[in-house]
């Protein structure tokens, strides 16, 4: 299913914002928005963009997406998410991000890089889903290292999903697969429906 291609990319910060979020059980942080670029032709994604939450002791990855404005809006959904199935209603600093977005000056300076490494390649319909793992070389940008969902259908090697394990990057991606409407059947769901099948490790191992 996969063969562990491990690649580099260059990470570039692109937008940062300080944000209040005026809540006892949350903490005051930063957004960021970083640019992911491929160094290799390896890898079967375009460029990408994420969006995170650094409440000055983890910066999580939130949402990605193929431009900066994408990876927000689609971190604001999953934190809105995240809150009304474990939380309630939260103040969301994505939200709060996208607001001031006219005032936020473009920094596009480097950051680092990260290691890229193929978990999962797995045939569908019209293509093939890819899960890679995306780890901080130098431990300095991200918490943790965090999964990307792609399609490579030939037309293009959009990032669709992210998530902190495999299969929340494929869940993610099926998500916005169906929330985009796309004329083809959902991949990521035919992915996740063959992987849970055939009991895969790398899926029911996180």
């Amino acid at each position: 299913m996969t063969e562990n291609v491990v690649r580099k990319a260059n990470v570039r910060l692109i937008y940062s914002i300080f944000v209040e979020l005026n809540y006892d059980d949350l903490t005051d942080g930063t957004v960021f928005v970083y640019k992911i670029k491929s160094d290799s032709d390896d890898l079967f994604f375009d460029n990408f963009y994420i969006a995170t939450f650094d409440d000055q002791e983890d910066n999580i990855v939130w949402g990605v997406g193929p431009t900066p404005l994408d990876a927000l809006k689609n971190a604001e959904r999953e934190w809105d998410r995240y809150c009304n199935e474990e939380e309630g209603e939260c103040s969301n600093p994505f939200r709060e991000t996208l607001e001031k977005l006219g005032d936020m000056q473009i920094e596009d300076t480097y950051s680092g890089k990260v290691t890229v490494k193929e978990v999962l390649n797995v045939p569908v319909k019209d293509g093939s889903v890819f899960v890679y793992e995306i780890e901080d070389d130098e431990g300095e940008l991200f918490s943790c290292e965090f999964y990307i969902a792609t399609f490579d259908n030939l037309r293009n090697k959009i990032v669709w999903g992210v998530g902190n394990t495999p299969r929340s990057a494929l869940e993610d991606a099926e998500r916005n697969w169906d929330r985009l409407g796309d004329e083809f059947p959902n991949p990521f769901r035919e992915a996740l429906e063959k992987l849970i099948e055939e009991g895969n490790n790398m899926l029911l191992n996180y």
